[in-house]
């Protein structure tokens, strides 16, 4: 109830002006930090050469390298090698692949011609070795293309094959000097355009495909005058089209070539370098801004058909960019707009939408690569940033605006005062940078002053004079006042404050001195907050004789809306008056009303356990530090799943530092810790819109896998169980590959669960068991790592009762209990129609012996009467 209030006034407030981060197509690789990443080891992919990649319909991975064919979904990696075994490859050396209509996979290799792969039967087929007329010219295959009517074109190295797919039959088109035949038989690449037009790239120049009924020719596309076999202008890699102008493009072993209008330019990296142009890789990527991804023996390169050159390139020493290798073999781009780049040794990753986060470690400024403990300041004067042992820096942007250099700042006050050990910074209202020392107490200087002389204003310190000192000289946390003056809070002796007029003021309330107190704030109605370690929140109220009214709020496991740790590490009110408070068990929402804590469930793939420092950006989004990383949480909506950042997103290793966070003029983010400084720019942040296609890797009933799916993990109708087939498994995985480790899962089984349960990518898989007889349907649905949910996919199954369970046996059950009913019922009746008779037979023969008895009676009586009168006549 408290945080429904909290939302609804904060989402009032906010949607005035707040604009959302962005989703969309992401900014152009000119405009990228570009650093690609590796797949893990364990999938060993670091040592193969990757020759061609391909994603299918169903949104698998495929890689042709030298030592067989790789499928990955992500997580996984099945390599299928030559084998003996029928319906297997035969050859490692993998050259080509291409999907067709019906979802296989044809694969082109070296010394075994072309092989169809079944998804569904995971089965291969070899074709182009047979008898004449349906053999290929050669069995080493270096490209495919789709033809008509089933014809299926296939380069080789002695010449360019049509191969019918439903009769089998294959004819060869080999060079000669004829014109409108094929300069060069060793086929390098086929490309079908938006025209339909097929492209030859051969060792001897480009040729285009002409039809005409069924007579094929070829038209000649060469660079320069000379014909020669080993001139590297004609030698064909790689050949792409821009389908807005009509335009090709396509690398030779001398640079990328466009054809426009039947002229032919050439375009080079460097001139002075023959390996640099040496392209055996293209791709063109259409859109707003179109470019060129081409690779070569050195790297990686950019270029833009519109300014006509290269402008950026990757691989070199100036900017390695995290190449596994500088001969690029392959550029894809896939589904999900993940950009995969093959080479020599290895397979590289890069996001598109990536975040853009910056890392700067303490070591590339700070000799003795300490932890960073403070930065603050602004835009002009750029930033301040302090280690503990190395001292001040002053940060200031280059002229491009996008990336920071360090100065050493050498202010210096009376001796001995250790200023190389800073533990906190703060920049008041009125511009001067506060110091808070480890050991040398507070610090103070005007940076835009020239009258400082390049000199600190120290304050008094502990045990050093008679009149009001700081408490300690070991500084935790300084904090700004409404009237011009600073709090600060010390290690062991309490809280101070520095007056406006330089004067100071020490606490002494015991309870004050009794941890150490690493977090303050005031307020908009100069109320103090007190963080510390061990004693919990404490909210301090001025009084009228200059003194602290103290509310202490403790963790109590008994008390409901009581804080949840009693180590505090950061505080946090945001612009629409949301009180957050920062713990060593997470982050706490706080009514100072009605003094109720409410702990936030920060659930994902990193789960929060202590927040050492918290920002706001212009969405109102909470960016919170922790020792895991970064996490980005939309307090407004009560159903989020926050996004978490580390490692794998350049948020630098290790820990990050108590409270070391700032928030400058741009919006720009930065927090700080053991290896150095990150920064964020939260409002240039691009978000994936793709969702997560998920798939049902296998249904399992005890240990035994159905074979109920396709081969994109979707179930063929509905499957029907036996009564004891009531234990199943079902494993899933998602098909987005920008951080497959950040994606989420939910499913549920309707019919038996409630709600929606989540996983992680590390519990891909869901168990039941003991399911009673039943109609059910198991669902499934997956997010990519920006929380971007797809589609579920489902599964039906029956389980069918035993027979005594079954309608026929329920209905026999209620025709036996009827007939055992009315037959219970008829001797029910016939015992109560015997017992009714019995007792109407002894009420006849009692009635009856009634009437006896009464008409025996009557004539004894008559008797008697006439005897009596008859006696007396009778007698004397």
């Amino acid at each position: 109830m408290i945080l429904t209030e909290y939302r609804k006034r904060a989402t009032l407030l906010l949607l005035c002006w707040v604009s959302l981060p962005a989703w969309g197509q992401p900014a152009t690789l000119l405009d990228k930090d570009v650093q690609f990443d590796q797949l893990p080891a364990e999938l060993n992919l670091g040592e193969r050469t990757i020759n061609c990649m391909l994603q299918d319909r169903a949104g698998h991975l495929w890689m042709g390298t030298w030592s067989g064919l790789i499928q990955y979904d992500g997580y996984e990696a099945i390599l299928h090698q030559a084998s003996p075994v029928p319906k297997q490859l035969k050859s490692n050396k993998i050259t080509c692949l291409l999907e067709g209509a019906d979802g296989h996979l044809w694969i082109g290799t070296r010394q075994a011609g072309l092989f169809r792969y079944n998804p569904q039967s995971k089965e291969f087929t070899q074709y182009g070795l047979g008898t004449e007329g349906h053999r290929l010219s050669n069995p080493n295959v270096w490209s495919l293309a789709w033809g008509t009517d089933s014809t299926l074109w296939v380069g080789t190295e002695e010449g360019l094959n049509r191969m019918n797919l439903r009769s089998g039959t294959v004819e060869a088109y080999l060079a000669s000097a004829k014109p409108g035949d094929l300069l060069n038989s060793y086929i390098r690449v086929l490309h079908r355009d938006a025209q339909g037009d097929l492209w030859v790239g051969t060792e001897l120049g480009l040729h285009r495909l002409v039809e005409t009924g069924s007579a094929v020719t070829f038209e000649r596309y060469i660079y320069g005058d000379t014909q020669e076999i080993d001139d590297p202008h004609n030698y064909v890699y790689q050949i792409s089209c821009d389908p807005e102008s009509e335009t090709l493009w396509y690398t030779t072993k001398s640079g990328m070539k466009r054809l426009r209008n039947d002229t032919l330019t050439n375009f080079v990296v460097n001139p002075t370098l023959a390996a640099a142009n040496h392209f055996r890789s293209l791709r063109f990527l259409p859109g707003e801004t179109p470019y060129i991804l081409t690779g070569s023996e050195t790297g990686l390169a950019m270029f833009d058909p519109t300014k006509e050159q290269f402008v950026r390139y990757w691989g070199d020493e100036a900017n390695p960019a995290g190449l596994s290798h500088t001969t690029i073999m392959c550029v894809y781009i896939d589904q999900t707009e993940v950009l995969w780049v093959g080479t020599k040794k290895g397979l590289n990753r890069f996001d598109t939408y990536d975040k853009g986060f910056v890392n700067i470690p303490t070591a590339s400024f700070d000799e003795s690569a300490s932890i960073l403990t403070g930065i603050t300041g602004g835009m002009e004067e750029g930033y301040w940033v302090s280690t503990l042992g190395g001292g001040l820096y002053h940060a200031v942007w280059n002229a491009a605006g996008d990336r920071l250099s360090f100065r050493t700042k050498t202010w210096t006050s009376n001796a001995g005062d250790y200023i190389d050990y800073v533990q906190t910074l703060c920049m008041d209202p009125q511009g001067h940078l506060w110091v808070g020392t480890a050991g040398s107490g507070v610090l103070r200087v005007d940076p835009k002053d020239p009258a400082n002389a390049g000199r600190f204003t120290r304050f008094e310190r502990y045990g050093r004079t008679t009149s009001p000192a700081l408490g300690d000289d070991y500084v935790m946390a300084l904090a700004p006042s409404a009237d011009g003056g600073m709090w600060v809070g010390t290690w062991s002796k309490g809280l101070s404050k520095i007056m406006p007029d330089g004067t100071l003021r020490t606490f002494t309330d015991p309870e004050l001195t009794v941890a150490p107190l690493v977090a303050l704030y005031e307020d908009v109605h100069g109320t103090l907050w007190i963080g510390t370690r061990g004693q919990g929140l404490y909210m301090a109220l001025p009084t009228a004789q200059g003194e602290l009214r103290l509310t202490n709020y403790r963790m109590n496991p008994a008390e409901q809306g009581s804080l949840n740790n009693d180590f505090i590490n950061a505080i946090l009110e945001d612009r629409v008056g949301g009180f957050w408070v920062g713990t060593e068990s997470g982050l706490t929402f706080f009514d100072r009303r009605q003094g109720i804590f409410t702990p936030m469930g920060l659930e994902g793939t990193q789960p929060i356990d202590m927040v050492v420092g918290m920002l706001e950006d212009d969405a109102g989004q909470l960016w919170l530090s922790h020792w895991k990383g970064l996490t980005q949480y939309e307090p407004l909506k009560d159903s989020t799943r926050p996004l978490h950042y580390d490692r794998s997103d350049r948020v630098q290793g290790g820990f990050f530092y108590n409270n070391v966070r700032y928030r400058d003029a741009h919006g720009r983010l930065f927090f700080g810790g053991a290896n150095g400084l990150n920064i964020i720019e939260p409002n240039h942040i691009e978000y994936n819109p793709f969702p997560a296609q998920v798939s049902l890797k296998s249904v399992r009933v005890f240990d035994e896998v159905l074979s109920t799916l396709d081969s994109a993990g979707y179930a063929q109708g509905m499957v029907q169980l036996k009564h004891h087939q009531n234990t199943l498994s079902f494993e899933f995985t998602s098909l987005h590959f920008a951080a497959p480790e950040k994606n989420q899962f939910a499913y549920r089984l309707v019919g038996y669960d409630d709600e929606w349960i989540f996983t992680d990518a590390s519990r891909r898989y869901a168990n039941y068991t003991n399911l009673p007889p039943d109609e059910y349907q198991f669902e499934v649905k997956a997010s990519n790592n920006d929380g971007v949910w797809g589609t579920p996919q489902a599964i039906s199954f029956l389980i069918t009762p035993p027979w005594w369970q079954t309608p026929w046996a329920m209905l026999s059950y209620v025709i036996f209990t009827a007939v055992v009913l009315m037959l219970f019922r008829q001797f029910i009746v016939m015992r109560s129609d015997y017992f009714n008779n019995l007792k109407l037979e002894r009420v006849k023969r009692e009635n009856l012996e009634n009437l006896n008895r009464a008409k025996l009676e009557f004539f004894t009586n008559v008797s008697h009467e006439f005897r009596t009168p008859l006696t007396l006549i009778a007698g004397p």
